[in-house]
Formats: C-alpha cells, sequence, structure tokens
C-alpha cells in the first residue's frame, strides 16, 4: 500500500504538492476504558481532516487488519463484546463516509481474513484487489534482494553471484558452475510456492 500511494503520488504531482500516508491499526482503536474508544476515533479522524483540508496535500489513509474491526461489530452484535466496541466500528464507519468525499483522500483497507468482512466495509469500496501468495518468480526475487543485502553487510560471506530470474530464463536455465547457487536458489523459490511475502523474508 505505501508503494502504491507512492506511485500515485508521483503521478498526481501535477495536481498536489506533496502526500501524506496515515496507518490505522485497527486493534489501536479499542480502549480498555469505556467510551475511551470513540474519543481516540473522533481525535484520530481530527487530525486526519486537518490533513485533507489542505488541498495541496494527496492524503492516504490505510486501515491495517480491517477484518478486526468486522470481528469486534459481529462479537457485539452477539452479545460477546461490550456495546462500546460497535460505537467504534460505527464511529470508523460514519467518519469514513465523511472523509472520502473529499478529492484529495484515498481510503485503503487490508485483510488476511477476507471472510470475516462484512459487507458495511466490502459496499464502501471502489475496488476490491485480491492479492495472492507470490508467484515463482516473485519468491525467487525476494530471496534474490535479502540475499544480496546479507552479502552487502557481510553477514554472509564470500560474496557470490547470483542471477535475476530473467537472467537464468535467458539461459535456459542450463547447468554450469557459475549457475549453480542460482539454480539452487530457485529450486527453494519453487518449495517455498504459497507462502506469503512476510514468511519469506523471515
Amino acid at each position: 500500500c505505501k508503494a502504491l500511494a507512492q506511485k500515485l503520488s508521483i503521478r498526481l504531482s501535477s495536481r498536489y504538492s506533496y502526500g501524506q500516508f496515515v496507518e490505522i491499526n485497527s486493534h489501536s482503536l479499542f480502549s480498555k476504558w469505556f467510551s475511551e474508544s470513540g474519543k481516540l476515533v473522533t481525535k484520530m479522524f481530527q487530525k486526519i481532516q486537518q490533513l485533507i483540508d489542505d488541498k495541496d496535500a494527496l492524503v492516504f489513509v490505510l486501515i491495517d487488519e480491517v477484518e478486526s474491526l468486522t470481528a469486534a461489530r459481529t462479537a457485539s452484535q452477539a452479545g460477546t463484546e461490550p456495546s462500546d466496541a460497535i460505537r467504534v466500528v460505527n464511529s470508523v464507519l460514519t467518519q469514513l463516509d465523511q472523509i472520502k468525499r473529499h478529492s484529495n483522500v484515498v481510503i485503503l483497507t487490508t485483510s488476511n481474513v477476507t471472510e470475516k468482512i462484512d459487507l458495511a466495509f466490502v459496499d464502501r469500496a471502489d475496488i476490491k484487489q485480491y492479492i495472492g501468495p507470490p508467484s515463482e518468480k516473485g519468491i525467487y526475487n525476494i530471496y534474490l534482494s535479502c540475499l544480496e543485502e546479507l552479502m552487502k553487510c557481510q553477514i554472509i560471506c564470500p560474496w557470490q553471484q547470483l542471477f535475476t530470474m530473467y537472467e537464468l530464463e535467458m539461459m535456459n536455465f542450463a547447468t554450469s558452475e557459475i549457475a549453480e547457487p542460482s539454480l539452487k536458489l530457485r529450486n527453494i523459490a519453487i518449495k517455498s510456492t504459497g507462502l506469503s511475502g512476510r514468511a519469506l523474508r523471515k
């Protein structure tokens, strides 16, 4: 999402002087003190509104793990969560409806558990994009960038030449002494299919 925000800021630089990125962690909106959660939401969106009021700024609001808001709403309706929780969720929805009317704000949300998101959130989305696990080529590139950084920092020694996937394809994945480390890395990438980008980097 940060990369998307950066690219949009660059593409719209003729219209907006600069970009602002605000990240909201859904879990941080809930306070253990009754009625405090609503105040946290109000205070947070007041700050966001101040950013939006500057029409030279393109403001991106990212709500991470949006399914936790939905879970709190569902649990509250079922009676397993205090009524304060559903007020927080409704407050967030109301605030989002208010700020999205501005032309210089883009609201982004992420979720790893898409089936937990209810229609109140889905209906508000203009674009719904599923991003699955990285492909074999993507996995290889993640491993390659990590290894190159480790070699650059001399955590892995000695330094070894590793080819990009494009270079391996141009070589038809032919076996050779110089290509052996890269081919081994490709085999690891194939076996890592299905893992998330976060798991791969770990």
